[in-house]
């Protein structure tokens, strides 16, 4: 009877133990919550690069459509092939692509490296097609190859169907997977390198002689308490995406954000969660910035120059083009109009300006490369919705 007391007596011990542990990882997990904040994001993860140690997760092997983060992957076969300085033809129906673009032509030749660029810093959809019809013979076996090579790094539950992201059934990722393609990614120095460019200038190499400007859509590019590469994405059945890596003196981190409703917010929270440092504050654009920009909107840039046939024309490197659509007084007027033009495939945000008594929501359309494409956008987006756009030239 007393052998029997003490094994209960060690066996409750142990429970209690156990119970202890699970109490505390459930505090701990709670407490990380709390110091987070809210994430609006479907799918995310947060990992230490170094150790390999998971520092948040979300979903993290849920499949959501990925959208342009796709590109990373297809950046990564195009540098894995070692063909770099190889030119490849443009094709009528890469040209074809949708936005965003870079307005590539049939009949040009365009670098490797240079199409990389491109697909990474302006997410442009016709050079990652030139990039697998090129290197692959197709835009299916290049798909086979971004498969085999996901798979071999160990993003076993994705299936890639296109170089793009753009939206296709059976084209799925995780935010594991992700991450764990973007921290074998960064172990190319020069894909890390394309990655921390934020704007560059390439040219075909035949067919054509226009300067194509390149911008990164990474807002957090730049940033002088950290740095944070990685890239976008953005269609209306994934939401807002990323993936990439953020480090300060101390760690990098990497993340993955997938169907995201404020992904500079969600991004912004787990960085400083994961670099263990307070979040900043927002820095996008703000009612003076907008004011300051309207005043030099009549400014033109220079060496701005059209080949024959181009549909897109060259811009300075020193300045971004917007398109104030409309205001309304009511946050869900400007919302509508907000969807109606991400369906023609801009990407829209809605802003609040006025005063504080009366209030008014803006719908503004972001960063054009040349004021050729904004005035371009304006005339179709202005008979599309009978509104009357601004243009604003805004120096980066």
């Amino acid at each position: 009877m007393v052998g029997g007391t003490s094994v209960t007596r060690h066996r409750n011990r142990i429970l209690l133990a156990l119970g202890m542990v699970v109490l505390l990882a459930s505090s701990a997990q709670a407490s990380s919550v709390r110091e987070l904040g809210r994430i609006t994001a479907k799918s995310a993860i947060l990992i230490d690069n170094g150790s390999g140690e998971v520092l948040f997760a979300r979903n993290p092997h849920l499949q959501l459509p990925p959208a342009s983060t796709t590109k990373v992957l297809t950046a990564l076969v195009a540098l894995r092939t070692g063909l770099l300085d190889r030119d490849l033809p443009v094709s009528r129906y890469a040209s074809s692509m949708q936005p965003a673009k870079i307005w590539l032509q049939p009949g040009w030749r365009m670098n490797v490296e240079d199409l990389v660029y491109a697909t990474l810093l302006n997410s442009a959809n016709d050079a990652s097609v030139v990039l697998a019809e090129g290197l692959a013979g197709s835009v299916p076996r290049f798909a086979d190859l971004m498969n085999a090579t996901a798979y071999e790094l160990g993003a076993t539950h994705s299936h890639f169907v296109n170089p793009s992201g753009l939206p296709e059934e059976g084209h799925l990722s995780t935010a594991q997977d992700l991450a764990t393609l973007m921290r074998h990614a960064l172990q190319i120095p020069r894909l890390r390198e394309i990655l921390s460019t934020q704007s560059t200038v390439i040219t075909p190499r035949a067919g054509s002689t226009r300067r194509i400007v390149l911008r990164s859509h990474n807002r957090l590019l730049g940033r002088r308490d950290m740095k944070v590469i990685g890239k976008t994405g953005w269609t209306r059945s994934a939401k807002r995406c990323f993936v990439g890596a953020a480090a300060n003196d101390r760690r990098e981190v990497i993340v993955a954000v997938l169907g995201s409703i404020d992904l500079w917010g969600d991004l912004e929270r787990l960085i400083a969660y994961g670099l263990g440092q307070p979040p900043a504050r927002p820095s996008w654009p703000t009612e003076t910035r907008w004011r300051e920009a309207a005043a030099r909107g009549g400014a033109t840039p220079p060496s701005e120059r059209r080949a024959a046939g181009d549909r897109e024309d060259v811009s300075d490197a020193a300045f971004r083009y917007h398109l104030h659509l409309a205001s309304f007084a009511r946050a869900a007027e400007a919302d509508r109009l907000r969807r109606q033009v991400a369906e023609r495939g801009y990407e829209a945000i809605v802003e609040r300006v006025g005063t504080k008594r009366r209030p008014l929501y803006r719908v503004t359309v972001r960063d054009f490369p040349s004021k050729v494409s904004a005035r371009t956008a304006a005339r179709i987006l202005g008979k599309a919705y009978r509104v009357q756009p601004q243009i604003v030239a805004e120096r980066v």
